[in-house]
C-alpha cells in the first residue's frame, strides 16, 4: 500500500494541470541547453508548483539526485502531509532523454514504476545549478488538451529576490500563474529539527 500511494504521489505526469491547449514541445518553451547533469545532483526543495492530486496536502517536497553506478540517476522524492503528520517517500530514476545529442538538453526521462512509458517527461527550462531549477512537464490528451505539470525548485527554502524575479519572468512567459500553489518549507511546520 506504502508503495502505491508513492507512486501515485510522485508519478511523473497523471493528473496534472489539464489545459485547453496541445503541449508545447521543449524547444518552444526554451529548455536549457548544454545541461550539466552532474551539477543538477544532489538536494532540491520545492518552492512551488501546479497542484496535483499526486501531491494534493504534500509539503516539506525535497527531491534528491544522485548518480547511479549505469549513470543514470536515481530520484528520491520525499513530502510530508502537515495535516495528518504523514510523511511520503518514492524512489525513482531519471535517464537522459537524448544522451547523444551535442549540446546536450535538459530533457529527462523520469520514472517510478517499470511499467511507466520511456518518454522525455522533465524538462529543466532554466538552472543555474546552485541557486534554482524551474521544471516542466506536458502530456498530450484527445481533443487538442493537456496535462502540464510544473516545479520551481531551490537549493534551500526560500528564493533571493534576484532568483525570485528570475522564476517570476518565466512563469509569465510559459505558465498560468493562478494555477500555481506555494510549498511549505517551514522548519517547524515540516517537522525537521535543524
Amino acid at each position: 500500500m506504502k508503495y502505491l500511494i508513492a507512486v501515485l504521489f510522485f508519478a511523473t505526469v497523471a493528473n496534472a494541470e489539464i489545459f485547453d491547449r496541445p503541449c508545447r514541445t521543449p524547444q518552444e518553451l526554451g529548455v536549457k541547453v548544454d545541461f550539466r547533469p552532474v551539477a543538477y545532483l544532489g538536494i532540491w526543495y520545492e518552492i512551488e508548483r501546479y497542484e496535483q492530486f499526486f501531491q494534493a496536502g504534500g509539503d516539506c517536497v525535497r527531491a534528491q539526485y544522485t548518480l547511479n553506478a549505469d549513470g543514470s540517476i536515481n530520484v528520491l522524492n520525499s513530502a510530508f502531509v502537515i495535516e495528518n503528520a504523514t510523511r511520503i517517500e518514492a524512489e525513482g530514476t531519471a535517464r537522459i532523454s537524448f544522451p547523444d545529442e551535442e549540446p546536450l538538453r535538459a530533457q529527462l526521462n523520469v520514472t517510478f514504476d517499470a511499467n511507466q512509458p520511456n518518454l522525455s517527461n522533465y524538462w529543466v527550462l532554466s538552472t543555474d545549478y546552485s541557486n534554482y531549477a524551474f521544471v516542466v512537464s506536458c502530456m498530450d490528451l484527445q481533443e487538442n488538451r493537456s496535462l502540464e505539470s510544473f516545479w520551481l525548485l531551490s537549493r534551500s527554502f526560500e528564493l533571493s529576490p534576484t532568483i525570485r524575479a528570475r522564476a517570476d519572468e518565466l512563469i509569465a512567459r510559459n505558465l498560468d500563474a493562478s494555477r500555481i500553489r506555494p510549498t511549505i518549507q517551514d522548519n517547524v511546520q515540516c517537522g525537521r529539527e535543524f
